[in-house]
């Protein structure tokens, strides 16, 4: 999201902020392999304190509706396993409502009343409104909401995952690959961000010969149907629909165009698949590019460790339609700052220096495969580029991994022109 240019749907809700670290632990079965998992005991002491907003309540909230469990789970996983450097860790969790005065207000108030040594995780459609602030302040936030542009434009923004022009040309790049060439956009109305991360797109498709960007429309979420943009996307010769809209939307939207005698293939990034569009026969072929992991690979030892994480401390998550992307990046989020607090010898009294001293050791780390490479420089006007991406698709009515949990990386031909791509500050 823009800095500057915000549409606002605000919500009222009630402030809540969480302790994250208080759940009784209990042991659990791994739901896909069935072997126990077993958790030490809780450390105990002064904590490790840290801080993230979610707009998990509100418009978006069919993206976001998960990430408190997932926070639960980490925080409670992190914590029977050693913790922060034999410290606990606690995460004060506040919900904004995708409402703007709220998310600005909870801001400062983790920086200057809590004072957070990080914030991380974050899953704020408005984290543009105080991106500035957290760098006057010194302050680093730590993924996870790479969609907006102040990982492209803020170093005090931490990108744990590729970020939206990765994103887009990894997009382009599977709609190659699956042999389509026309695409159609279709992107949320409700928020600048959706327009930010077409235009990024289209920018971008200009790298592939073969592809072209035909038709780029704006939907809205509660629209009674979506016939108008499915005729539009239908006359302009599309053979690929990129939907950029809650995942909600999007069973309405192929729904709409499959009246019409029209049945693209389907492609889409960032937070945007749902788990339950896999029950839905005519999403069947959807292939999707995320910034972290799949939550659908446990062939890596970091990925089972998240499933077996969720599946003790967030009993029932794989079942809910709100779990996607956005849960696997928010989990990576905190393992990015657990690395770095580990590296800068991080205990309850350390300061958001010694965070950042822990993050500029990261050169190209993956974290044993569950990011992208990340790459942080001290000094840097601009982050760096993350360059390499995460699929999903679903086949015969189940999500799959069909790379494993291997990433896809933009070719070093292209790799300037997307860096190029950022928005500027």
């Amino acid at each position: 999201m823009g800095p500057v240019a915000v549409l606002v749907v605000a919500i009222a809700m009630l402030l809540s902020a969480c302790n994250l670290s208080e759940p009784e632990a209990k042991g659990a079965t791994n739901d896909l392999s069935g072997d126990a998992v077993q958790v030490g005991e809780e450390v105990t002491g002064e904590p490790v304190v840290i801080g993230t907003i979610c707009s998990c309540s509100g418009p978006v909230s069919s993206s976001t509706a998960q990430v408190p469990a997932v926070w639960k789970a980490w925080v409670r996983w992190t914590n029977t396993h050693g913790g922060i450097n034999g410290h606990p860790v606690k995460v004060i969790e506040l919900d904004d409502g995708l409402d703007a005065a709220r998310s600005v207000k909870m801001a400062k108030d983790l920086i200057d009343e809590h004072n957070v040594m990080a914030i991380v995780g974050e899953m704020d459609n408005l984290n543009g409104l105080w991106a500035d602030y957290a760098r006057e302040r010194g302050v680093p936030v730590i993924g996870a909401a790479v969609f907006s542009s102040v990982y492209e434009t803020n170093p005090y923004f931490f990108a744990t995952g590729a970020q939206t022009p990765t994103q887009a040309y990894g997009t382009l790049a599977e709609v190659e690959k699956m042999g389509a060439s026309k695409v159609s956009i279709m992107v949320c109305a409700e928020s600048p961000t959706c327009a930010d991360n077409a235009a990024t797109l289209e920018k971008l498709s200009d790298l592939f010969d073969g592809v072209d960007v035909v038709s780029n429309q704006r939907i809205a979420a509660n629209a009674p149907n979506y016939t108008a943009a499915c005729l539009a996307a239908r006359d302009a010769d599309a053979d690929v629909i990129v939907p950029l809209v809650p995942p909600s939307v999007v069973p309405r939207l192929v729904a709409s165009c499959k009246q019409q005698g029209f049945a693209p293939k389907l492609v889409t990034s960032s937070f945007v698949p749902g788990n339950d569009w896999a029950a839905d026969p005519n999403l069947d072929g959807f292939v999707t590019v995320a910034p972290n992991q799949s939550l659908w690979d446990v062939s890596s030892e970091p990925n089972k460790t998240l499933n077996e994480a969720l599946n003790t401390f967030a009993k029932g998550i794989y079942e809910k339609p709100e779990l996607n992307a956005s849960n696997s990046s928010v989990w990576s989020a905190g393992e990015v700052f657990k690395l770095a607090a580990e590296r800068g010898d991080i205990g309850p009294s350390s300061t958001s220096q010694d965070v950042l001293k822990g993050l500029y050791t990261f050169k190209a780390e993956t974290l044993g495969g569950l990011t992208p490479p990340l790459t942080y420089t001290q000094g840097d006007d601009v982050p760096s580029l993350v360059p390499c991406w995460f699929v999903s698709s679903i086949k015969d009515g189940a999500w799959e991994a069909p790379n494993g949990a291997e990433a896809s990386c933009i070719p070093d031909k292209h790799r300037d022109a997307v860096k190029d791509s950022f928005m500027k500050p």
